[in-house]
């Protein structure tokens, strides 16, 4: 069975453009959608799922046997695996984890862009370096 989810995480339509995305293999947006083709999946009408949901970067997914692949902002395109052999990562993915938050939190490449903060110079009386304060703006 090599059944593929694949994840996009932005800039969809660049991301299409570059992968060649056939209408066969038709991106989903909403959830209900995702879960309709799960169902196409699991039916073995379809052997690839695209979309932008990332409810499906689960260790469910992976025990069924799907490939998930996930399209990060940067283009780059991660397989998630159990185990050592994912890049970017040197954390053994085991079953206990949850894959989508790790996704969530950038453990397998640049999925997500984090806030940016202004970082202000701090001097102190007694010392010359600098903290790093954080401040919203």
């Amino acid at each position: 069975m090599n059944k593929e989810i694949h994840i996009w995480m932005n800039d969809v339509h660049a991301h299409l453009n570059d992968a060649n995305i056939d209408n066969a293999k038709s991106l989903v947006f909403s959830r209900f959608q995702t879960m309709v083709a799960f169902k196409n999946l699991d039916l073995d009408w379809c052997d690839r799922i695209d979309t932008v949901q990332t409810f499906v970067c689960s260790i469910d997914n992976l025990k069924k046997g799907y490939r998930i692949f996930v399209h990060m902002i940067d283009f780059e395109e991660v397989e998630i695996k159990l185990g050592t052999n994912n890049k970017h990562t040197k954390r053994n993915i085991r079953v206990e984890n949850n894959l989508e938050n790790l996704l969530l939190n950038n453990e397998f490449g640049l999925a997500v862009e984090l806030e940016l903060c202004f970082i202000e110079k701090v001097l102190t009386d007694k010392k010359n370096y600098d903290n790093i304060v954080l401040r919203d703006e």
